[in-house]
């Protein structure tokens, strides 16, 4: 006969920390080897096949809403056409490096953690997550008799005003460059109800 506590490591306690304040659920953490169908079938048998369920964590889709948000607006991100891409966020941010990734497959890319790390047209800092190191690179801005087209996206909790300093700080450099409220005016006119 199966003796599901012959697999058990320890057991854990967790707590819910955003729904369901204080409710605890009880779950085991297991050996690597274990027959997970046999645990299933010894739970079952304790509590029943339905209150069994409960203790069985789902790890398909853990993502937050932020982060999966960030990851279909990058893929769409891909679709266009741009010189290059900017990321912005945290070195040690698994969401932030994922983007870069993705967006490296399509256009030169540059994880910065924020607008300090832009030198000037010619020098940026940027992490590469291949080395797990900062370099230096020069010429790194596109030089094209045409405008410029840089994709700009940041990691899921990086704060928006890190990205509004990155656009702030490279529209600085362009002549001719419209102020971003003039630019965003027409978006912002589409999604303001209207007032008579």
């Amino acid at each position: 006969m199966f003796d599901p506590y012959s697999v058990i490591i320890r057991p854990l306690v967790t707590e819910q920390s955003m729904s369901d304040m204080g409710e605890k659920k009880y779950v085991f953490v297991v050996k690597k080897d274990a027959n997970k169908t046999e645990i299933k079938n010894a739970v079952e048998k304790k509590f029943g096949s339905t209150e069994a369920e409960m203790h069985f964590a789902d790890t398909s889709d853990t993502l937050c809403y932020a982060t999966n948000e960030n990851q279909a607006a990058t893929y769409a991100l891909m679709e266009e056409r741009a010189d290059m891409a900017l990321v912005v966020g945290g070195y040690n941010s698994s969401n932030t490096m994922h983007l870069v990734e993705l967006l490296e497959e399509r256009f030169p890319t540059y994880h910065i953690r924020d607008a300090s790390e832009i030198k000037s047209a010619h020098e940026i800092h940027h992490f590469n997550q291949w080395k797990k190191q900062v370099e230096q690179t020069r010429n790194w801005m596109p030089k094209a008799t045409q405008p410029v087209t840089i994709a700009l996206t940041s990691g899921a909790s990086c704060p928006d005003t890190l990205v509004d300093e990155v656009l702030l700080k490279i529209t600085s450099w362009f002549e001719g460059c419209r102020p971003v409220d003039e630019a965003l005016k027409p978006f912002l006119d589409e999604t303001e109800p209207h007032q008579e």
